[in-house]
């Protein structure tokens, strides 16, 4: 289980002394073990996106006058950077927009109605390696 993975790594990072890895996966940890102690992989993962879109939003957000802003900014892409990889590999653009095609042909036809019908269609297909913001703007475009 991810959970898992995330708690060896958390180790891992404090006997090498890693502060910053440990912390970060600290910080995810405990927030997907709020709820259930053993969370599936689909409720950590989610919670790895939440950390990840929140420190983005940080990073906007701090002034990188040096030399405290630019340490904290880079203290935030090192954390980002951490849990990167715990992400599955997203589907490309272009895989994507090919399975919306099929979706449409095999539905008979581009019908605004039915993009509910395609958008489950994704999701149970690629589950998280795909981004639903971008599938809703490509079926938008259709």
């Amino acid at each position: 289980m991810l959970i898992e993975q995330l708690k060896s790594d958390r180790r891992d990072a404090m006997k090498a002394r890693n502060g910053c890895k440990s912390d970060i996966l600290a910080c995810v940890i405990a927030d997907a073990t709020r709820y259930d102690k053993s969370p599936d992989d689909d409720s950590t993962m989610s919670t790895i996106k939440k950390t990840l879109k929140s420190i983005r939003e940080t990073q906007a957000l701090v002034d990188r006058t040096p030399p405290e802003g630019e340490a904290k900014w880079y203290l935030l892409d090192q954390e980002a950077e951490c849990l990167k990889k715990y992400l599955p590999q997203m589907i490309s653009e272009e895989d994507l927009r090919a399975f919306i095609s099929q979706q449409w042909q095999e539905m008979g036809g581009i019908d605004k109605k039915k993009m509910g019908q395609v958008m489950g269609a994704i999701k149970k297909e690629f589950g998280s390696s795909a981004d639903m913001k971008i599938a809703s703007q490509i079926i938008k475009e259709s």
